[in-house]
């Protein structure tokens, strides 16, 4: 498709701003000594007035290429089509032996069963006595200390190549992040869009665009496309169950509303190099030959939520390129503070944007744009400053170009994180550096970030100048060096079971006899078996599994024998993984910096393991380890066995602490890994993908296996006494419930979540009826999964693991809503496999005693429960909601 050609007004202002060397530049009147001006290839005619000077060339007779590239088809990049648990049934028939009733439990609060622990060895404490500390309430003034700054352990071997080499990273002998924003641009073809938000940059290499004939020029090319440019998925999908949602919407990519470039690029001599490989910030120089002058360069930082993109040039010719075409480009005389020039930009689809340049020290010729065609825009000579380019939108603004004069020239070079917690609010902060200008950055915020804001934060905010994602909804200008968020309601009150609100859960004695037997059954089969696998990622789940069955039995059956039998038979299972004996290895992997199954190596499948090897899903992987050691090390000390105190602990928490490392190194401090490789403090979330490129950007497939990841690390933190794990956990559930609830649940616009009030802003209307996103990426939102099209993987995919923390993320308005829309009237009945289990499991969030019903009826089948769940905690957790009584 492409629009027919509209018959534009190309009018261009020509500004002559500049002095030299030590003279203030940007005066209301043209310098009186300009360099040559480059010459024009169009018919141009020149009208001055007072306060502008306008240039009006002859007519294009070539389009804007204004659509881009549309990448409609589910990128599979890095992703292979494997169901998220083994095939087949995970466990044995019941036994036939009978297990005597038990008088009636009345199940309280988790808070008030479990141990106090008031130093590092916790004390015991009796059922049902109240615990002096909950999970996760002490003060922390900072929760980024780090866990450790010793090399990982020699039990790891070393492997000093990897498959993805670290193209044009300036920076080689430290840790670098795999999962950020932008990854693309170091990835693969390099010329994958970088998104930022609400900007996508990238790479444009000067080759032969594919669809105009013409040649793509060298340099950084920047896009922002508006909501009426998305394309949008059909409704008939079998995935939507007839619901009539759309399957997906997405942003065409590759649209150059504006490229930053220079006259000396040139494909043969010029070069690209990257440092700074941050959080939330990469540094990119584009040399135009750095053999023969490394001096002669154009530097960008790329910061997530820029309000300008911005380039410092270093004694370069600026080019400024559309694809859009240049309908208007006015150059500004008047109203602007001493130095700063600006020029006013309407391009050929109708966007208006603008232009700043503010010289440095060392520029020594006047400023001057000219319209050499009607796609560039030319310097006059060599140019020592900065030249940012922002969008105001679809309409001229006065207020929004007064918001942008006053933050111009400010450049966002620099962001961290910090953070704080006290009882259960947690506070973090993004602090941003800023190089240049005369006030605070004017930066982006997403929907989430709005709603989390602290008052001072709040009044930064400019409601009046708001930008579209590409899939996260509008956001919204916020003029801070530092931006200030907060949580007041983080989970310190779950622990090691899930928490009910109101009058206390109770298990009969026939029902505490059903669980017993079935949790009999579980643990007598093979736990090496099922948890000794060729996958870190199965082999982690069934160890989890185990560890919920045996809190289970210690916890609710109160059989402190057979605990002991599990905690013996999970502890046996676990001891080969630090060990580092299990079928593939863990390796230490220097180039990237960071833990992984050398499967990737062994077979030399990059998708080996869901990719592991290439940092695919680590917080996933790991996270169930980690709980499975914390309950572990939890149960150790209630003298089971002979293991007693924290000896187990002990022998364990350096491999166990490396893991939380890999996925979540909290501080600069620790240089063995990247800060945070999975979760995302800016975004809310983590990114699953980790060293593959792809059209779409970064992606997450499941929320609540994020979740999982935040809550282990939580328990672990709990357990091995380091309260700023713990309170880090804390406060990252608190920010995944809200983010969560904003961009991957899709609540109905009558039934908002209580952090998300306005649904349908965020996603369109016609997508919110899918309930969750399915696969959330940067530029696209698609209702899908990797592995399957069915309601129940993608609805699925989003309930497990079951764990205490699935009630406090999805709320039973929610769920009944997702269930009446895809599995009521025997939907969910008809599935025979272990996504039934996943489903009833995820009912007793709303409707605890169907839950409880399915999981204790005699017609149960075992291929019902998926390799990490058990049908002991699938009951246990009903019961705990109040599923067990009728």
């Amino acid at each position: 498709m492409r629009p027919s050609l509209i018959k534009f007004l190309f009018v261009l202002a020509l500004s002559a701003v500049g002095a030299e060397a030590g003279v203030v530049h940007g005066r209301d009147t043209p310098a009186t000594t300009t360099a040559a001006a480059p010459k024009a290839e169009i018919s141009v005619t020149t009208v001055t007035s007072k306060s502008e000077t306008i240039q009006m060339p002859a007519k294009s007779t070539s389009p804007p290429k204004v659509l881009g590239f549309f990448p409609s088809e589910l990128e599979r990049s890095g992703r292979n089509t494997e169901e998220p648990f083994p095939d087949g049934p995970q466990t044995a028939a019941v036994p036939t032996t009978t297990i005597a009733a038990k008088d009636k439990v009345v199940y309280t609060k988790p808070a008030t069963i479990s141990a106090a622990l008031t130093t590092s060895v916790p004390t015991k404490a009796k059922r049902g006595t109240k615990d002096k500390r909950q999970f996760g309430a002490a003060t922390v003034a900072d929760i980024f200390i780090p866990i450790a700054t010793t090399e990982p352990s020699a039990i790891f071997p070393r492997r000093t190549t990897h498959q993805v080499s670290r193209k044009n990273v300036q920076e080689l002998d430290m840790a670098a992040h795999t999962n950020k924003f932008y990854a693309n641009i170091f990835l693969g073809t390099q010329d994958r869009p970088v998104v930022t938000m609400p900007y996508s940059v990238w790479w444009s290499k000067g080759d032969v665009n594919g669809q105009t004939g013409l040649v793509n020029p060298w340099g950084l090319s920047v896009a922002h496309v508006d909501e009426n440019q998305r394309q949008y998925g059909p409704t008939n999908s079998v995935g939507s169950a007839g619901t009539g949602a759309i399957e997906y919407y997405y942003s065409p990519i590759w649209v150059r509303s504006m490229h930053l470039g220079a006259t000396e690029f040139s494909t043969s001599t010029s070069s690209i190099e990257f440092a700074k490989l941050r959080q939330f910030y990469i540094r990119v120089d584009l040399f135009s030959n750095k053999g023969a002058d490394s001096t002669k360069k154009i530097r960008s930082h790329l910061c997530l939520g820029q309000g300008f993109v911005s380039s410092e040039y270093f004694g370069l010719t600026p080019r400024i390129e559309s694809d859009q075409l240049f309908s208007s480009v006015t150059r500004v005389t008047t109203g602007l503070r001493a130095g700063l020039i600006k020029y006013k930009v309407t391009l050929g689809d109708g966007k208006r944007w603008v232009i700043y340049a503010e010289a440095a020290a060392a520029n020594t010729a006047p400023f001057t744009l000219t319209l050499v065609n009607n796609r560039r825009l030319q310097a006059s000579g060599a140019f020592f400053g900065v030249i940012q380019v922002a969008k105001v939108g679809s309409a001229a603004s006065t207020t929004i170009e007064a918001l942008l004069d006053a933050s111009a020239g400010g450049m966002c070079i620099k962001s961290e994180a910090t953070g704080q917690v006290s009882g259960s609010t947690g506070s973090y902060q993004i602090n941003y550096t800023r190089q240049g200008g005369v006030g605070p950055l004017l930066m982006f915020a997403l929907p989430h970030h709005v709603t989390s804001f602290e008052a001072a934060t709040t009044a930064a905010v400019k409601t009046s100048y708001t930008l579209t994602s590409l899939s996260k909804g509008t956001m919204t200008a916020v003029v801070a060096d530092q931006w200030r968020l907060r949580e007041a309601d983080m989970p310190t009150n779950i622990g090691w079971l899930p928490v009910k609100t109101g009058t206390a859960a109770v298990f009969p004695a026939a029902a505490l006899t059903q669980l017993a037997a079935v949790a009999a059954q579980e643990i007598a089969e093979d736990f090496n078996g099922q948890s000794h696998l060729d996958s870190m990622y199965f082999s982690g789940k069934a160890l989890s599994k185990f560890a919920y069955v045996c809190l289970t039995t210690y916890h609710v059956l109160n059989n402190p024998a057979l605990a002991a039998t599990c905690l013996t038979k999970l502890r046996n299972a676990f001891a080969i993984f630090p060990l580092n004996q299990q079928q593939y290895k863990l390796a230490y992997e220097t180039k990237w910096r960071g833990i992984i199954s050398e499967a990737t190596y062994i077979t030399g499948d990059n998708l080996a393991d869901f990719g592991n090897g290439l940092y695919n899903d680590h917080h996933f992987h790991y996270a169930y380890f980690i709980h499975a050691a914390a309950v572990i090390a939890y149960l150790d000390t209630k003298s089971l066995t002979s293991s007693q105190g924290t000896t187990w602990l002990t022998a364990n928490k350096d491999w166990v602490d490396t893991l939380v490392r890999d996925v979540a190194n909290p501080s600069a401090s620790d240089t063995w890994f990247p800060i945070y490789r999975s979760f995302d403090w800016w975004h809310g979330h983590s990114w699953a993908k980790g060293l593959f490129e792809s059209l779409d950007g970064k992606d997450q497939e499941s929320s609540s296996e994020d979740a999982n990841f935040a809550y282990s690390m939580k328990m672990w933190g709990h357990i091995s006494n380091q309260p700023a794990m713990e309170a880090r956990g804390n406060l990252m559930l608190g920010v995944l419930r809200r983010s969560i609830n904003t961009y991957m649940l899709l609540h109905p616009q009558t039934s908002p979540h209580p952090l998300n009030p306005n649904p349908n802003s965020i996603h369109p209307a016609s997508f919110n009826k899918n309930f969750v996103v399915g696969i959330l990426f940067e530029n696209k939102a698609h209702h899908t999964t990797y592995f399957g099209v069915q309601p129940q993987h993608i609805q699925g995919i989003h309930m497990l693991p079951l764990t205490p923390v699935s009630n406090y993320i999805r709320t039973p308005t929610f769920v009944q809503g997702e269930w009446n829309a895809f599995f009521s009237n025997g939907r969910a009945e008809a599935v025979t496999d272990g996504w039934k289990g996943i489903l009833f499991s995820n009912l007793g969030l709303w409707k605890p005693r169907d839950s409880w019903l399915f999981f204790a009826a005699t017609t149960f089948q075992q291929n019902w429960l998926d390799g990490g769940a058990s049908r002991t905690w699938a009951l246990a957790f009903a019961g705990m909601l109040g599923g067990a009584s009728p």
